[in-house]
């Protein structure tokens, strides 16, 4: 005789429904996973010009269903400031803003840069944010003058002369004027306070020296040009007294003699000036193997002689001063 039993019947599918109940609760815990999410996902920063800071924001969020651990943020590059983040907690749905600033230190061009943050999240433990900027070179003025230096030929000692300056600039922002400042004896009037990029202004100069020989002074321009912040203008002439002007051969051709610094020393000049309203004609004489012409100079004018080799061995530097014929008849004029 077999004997069966209910009781175990009823045993069996307990069991069954106990183990079936079990299933889904392992596979939830199985899958409970933090999930890092960015946005936007990558950064474009666009064109900066060098010198500034741009700063933008990105959105961290935990879009898991476990804690999300942030252990590090790095920035591939020096000029990627990132708040420093180290292991940072976040519950699932939670999310910071996270500050992102570029410092456009670096040379104008295209600079690619990338964060990388390091996290628990199983799918992607190094997840990278791609950064695109350029940096572009600023606007800046740049200031042009001209003449690059005042000759001012020769000047009365009691006669004040005036000359203008021209300047302007060439740059693509503003020129702003700063300082202005002369040698002694010169005022400088109609001074520009700022220049708009490719303007242009005069710069007016009343020059009155103070005693009569070789003249030499300068002027300087302080300005925001950041490749020139300051510019030196050299003026040269010559001033002559009274007496000398009255003995100038021909009515306005004055002989000085001067110092330029040469190899070996300071080599002695003639620098011939024509005050007169006529060109005249200077050539050196009686020198061998010279092979220099005659020079042609205009009214307002001058010209440097210097000696040969055979001339400054003798001592001396003959010239010959021709004075062609005036308007109003008087003979041409030599002078040795």
């Amino acid at each position: 005789m077999v004997f069966r039993s209910s009781k175990g019947r009823r045993h069996l599918p307990a069991a069954l429904t106990t183990a079936l109940l079990l299933i889904p609760f392992a596979c939830r815990c199985a899958f409970a996973v933090p999930k890092l999410e960015l946005h936007p996902e990558s950064l474009d920063f666009g064109s900066i010009e060098k010198g500034e800071r741009v700063r933008k924001t990105i959105q961290v969020r935990n879009a898991g269903d476990a804690d999300l651990v942030i252990s590090v943020v790095r920035a591939s590059c020096a000029e990627c400031l990132v708040d420093k983040i180290k292991d940072k907690t976040l519950k699932p749905g939670e999310e910071i803003q996270l500050p992102v600033t570029y410092d456009a230190t670096a040379v104008p061009g295209k600079h690619p840069a990338y964060l990388t943050f390091e996290t628990n999240d199983p799918a992607d433990p190094f997840k990278r944010l791609e950064i695109d900027v350029e940096i572009v070179a600023k606007a800046a003025p740049a200031l042009e003058f001209e003449p690059a230096s005042i000759d001012v030929g020769i000047l009365r000692f009691d006669t004040p002369a005036e000359v203008a300056l021209l300047l302007r600039n060439a740059g693509e922002a503003a020129l702003k004027f700063e300082e202005f400042s002369a040698s002694p004896g010169i005022a400088l009037t109609l001074k520009p306070g700022e220049l708009a990029a490719g303007k242009q202004a005069e710069l007016k100069l009343r020059i009155a020296p103070k005693e009569p020989g070789i003249y030499q002074a300068h002027v300087i321009i302080a300005t925001n040009d950041p490749n020139h912040p300051v510019a030196t203008i050299p003026i040269r002439g010559y001033v002559a007294s009274r007496e000398q002007l009255d003995r100038l051969l021909g009515g306005g051709i004055l002989i000085v003699p001067e110092r330029a610094a040469a190899q070996g020393g300071l080599l002695l000049l003639l620098r011939i000036f024509n005050h007169s309203d006529i060109v005249i004609i200077v050539q050196r004489t009686g020198e061998k193997g010279n092979q220099n012409g005659p020079e042609t100079v205009e009214p307002g004018k001058s010209v440097n002689l210097s000696p040969s080799p055979d001339a400054r061995e003798k001592g001396s530097l003959p010239i010959e001063i021709t004075v062609p014929m005036t308007s109003a008849g008087a003979p041409a004029v030599e002078r040795k």
